[in-house]
């Protein structure tokens, strides 16, 4: 049996090596030589009787059979394989190579969500002076990650502004002033042209993601050290709010923004880009002084094209408080000539965006309050409803922004106003950011011209225009990259009705150019007209401002400004608002001779700033 056994292993590997062989041959190249045959091995001596025959198999039964003539399964698949066929991948417990992996989806791209139609908050405003020399308000990209981000922004603009004027003690010659006796020393007055704009910086905190963000403003309007602590200027935490952002609420047919907390937001700002309030620092359409809600849903109507719609409410967390007997200390807060009343604002605004380059909005905003009366001396006898004092603008306005061509502003603006004089802050308007502010600067008509039965009415209509263009890019060169000419035209016109007879209409605009030979200097020129009365000279003035800006790059974030500007004065121009409040209470303090004091009644014909400015 172990003979058989044996006989039988060798026949099977005999046949084997003979099967690989012959494939082996069987797949040389053409024309390749034949291998020897194989030397036939001797026929084996005849077994004795009883025996097999040496080398054949035994076939007890079932267990005798033929070698086999066809290769083993593994050898087919293989030899199809090498034939240009398929083989069957065999299931394993291992993840299939890569090549074979489904490929991932991949995330869709965030899409730029608008949180609002006006300026953000956030957004750092330097007005003209940045428009025409720098790049310090270039908006601020909000982030695409889920990672909080922390950071800090601000910027700051400190003025030295002297003028020089005649003396105060009304002896002949002129003497310096600091501050400066000029008219229109603050955003706040019609007659402000943004010559030498006041002190001003902010800080602003933010930690965002992709979906929130919460925002920390700190703000102020003086530096105590260089000045006094002006409790009305020295500001502290301004706004604080959150804005919670859905950029796929409604797939991908657009997003909702939710913005929360006390805020101030501004509409019908002229300046590039809608990055600054323009020549003139003021709002067409208002900016809210409120704590309370904005809601946003920006549409994509199609590639590079957004339709934003926007809501909001807020109120005053309260206003300046009455005394019979108003204060005299100029660091306090003037309370206006009759109470405040609770202030609530509700506004709406659609917006046509197209690529950045082009803006179209609508706007509708009311400001109101409940007139309350703190005092009987200050309300009607009982019985009697109390006026609702009441702000109301509409208007539209469009953006251009080219980058060839320069950057253009139109708009047009409707308010009505009725019993204004108790409103608060919390609606500023067209350099009026009290009731009292919109009396004085349109309802406050010459008596010369006219009488006013009723000061605090009235219906103004406004169209504010700014274009600037630099002549680089006309020339086929990138700005910020040589010199360079920038050429900025600005203007205003208001026209208010009071009643069905009494009308004024006023009057301001100008012109600026910056040259930029040297990569560090700029010199330019300022021209401005303001006619607040018509086509009467008296109210009248003009200044001419030739200017040197110093800077480390043809465009930077920081640049010193020192400007000189001559007045050519009406004999009717009013002092600042400014410095005739601090005349006025002086009067009301019973000062001795207060009455026959008036220091700032006239503005100084000159004036020198010397204006440092960084963004960061």
């Amino acid at each position: 049996m172990a003979n058989q056994r044996t006989r039988l292993i060798g026949t099977l590997t005999f046949a084997m090596v003979g099967t690989v062989a012959s494939h082996t041959f069987a797949q040389a190249a053409p024309g390749a030589p034949a291998p020897p045959a194989a030397a036939t091995p001797p026929a084996p001596a005849a077994p004795p009787a009883g025996e097999p025959p040496t080398g054949a198999t035994p076939t007890p039964g079932a267990e005798a059979s033929a070698p086999p003539t066809t290769p083993p399964p593994a050898a087919a698949e293989s030899s199809d394989a090498e034939a240009g066929g398929v083989a069957p991948v065999t299931p394993t417990v291992f993840p299939p190579p890569a090549l074979h992996r489904r490929p991932k989806k991949k995330k869709p791209k965030v899409q730029r969500l608008y949180t609002t139609v006006g300026m953000l908050p956030t957004d750092q405003d330097f007005g003209s002076e940045a428009d025409m020399v720098s790049t310090a308000n270039a908006p601020h990209d909000a982030p695409l990650s889920k990672k909080w981000n922390y950071s800090l922004r601000g910027f700051l603009r400190a003025p030295m502004r002297i003028g020089i004027g005649p003396r105060t003690d009304r002896t002949s010659g002129t003497e310096w002033h600091a501050p400066a006796h000029m008219p229109g020393a603050t955003s706040d007055e019609w007659n402000y042209t943004g010559v030498a704009p006041g002190p001003n910086a902010s800080l602003y905190f933010n930690v965002e993601n992709n979906t929130v963000s919460g925002n920390l403003i700190l703000a102020t309007n003086t530096f105590f050290d260089s000045g006094y602590k002006h409790l009305d200027q020295i500001g502290g935490i301004s706004q604080a709010y959150i804005t919670f952002k859905w950029a796929d609420a409604f797939g991908d047919v657009g997003g909702l923004a939710l913005t929360a907390g006390a805020f101030s937001n501004r509409y019908g700002t002229s300046g590039p880009m809608q990055q600054s309030s323009g020549f003139y620092g003021t709002y067409l359409f208002g900016r809210t002084h409120v704590a309370g809600l904005d809601l946003a849903g920006d549409f994509h109507l199609a590639k590079d094209l957004d339709l934003v719609v926007e809501e909001g409410f807020g109120a005053k967390l309260e206003v300046v408080p009455w005394a019979s007997t108003p204060p005299t200390e100029p660091y306090l807060p003037y309370q206006g000539p009759v109470p405040q009343g609770s202030n609530f604002v509700h506004h709406s605004h659609v917006a046509l965006i197209a690529d950045q380059e082009l803006r179209i909005g609508a706007h509708y905003l009311t400001s109101w309050s409940t007139n309350d009366c703190p005092n009987d001396d200050t309300c009607p006898s009982p019985g009697t409803r109390v006026p609702i004092p009441r702000e109301t603008v509409i208007g539209a306005d469009i953006h251009v922004d080219d980058k060839i061509f320069g950057n253009a502003y139109l708009g047009f603006s409707r308010t009505q106003a009725a019993h204004v004089l108790p409103l608060s802050n919390g609606l500023e308007v067209i350099h009026s950011s009290y009731g009292y502010d919109l009396q004085s600067n349109y309802f406050n008509i010459n008596p010369a011209t006219a009488a006013n039965p009723t000061p605090d009415h009235g219906i103004i209509q406004t169209v504010l225009a700014q274009y600037i263009v630099r002549l680089s890019p006309l020339l086929g060169q990138t700005p910020g990259e040589g010199p360079d000419v920038a050429l900025g035209l600005y203007g205003m016109y208001n026209h208010v009705t009071i009643g069905s007879s009494l009308k004024q209409d006023k009057y301001k605009g100008g012109a600026e150019v910056e040259v930029s030979p040297l990569r560090f200097l700029s010199v330019g020129l300022k021209y401005d007209r303001v006619m607040p009365d018509g086509s009467r000279t008296a109210p009248a003035y003009s200044a001419i401002s030739p200017r040197l800006i110093m800077h480390t790059n043809w465009l930077s974030r920081e640049y010193v400004i020192l400007n000189y500007t001559h007045y050519t004065l009406g004999s009717a121009v009013p002092a600042s608002e400014l410095h005739q409040v601090i005349a006025d209470n002086a009067a009301a303090a019973a000062v001795p001779g207060a009455t026959n004091i008036t220091p700032f009644s006239k503005p100084d014909p000159d004036l020198i700033s010397l204006t440092a400015v960084v963004a960061f």
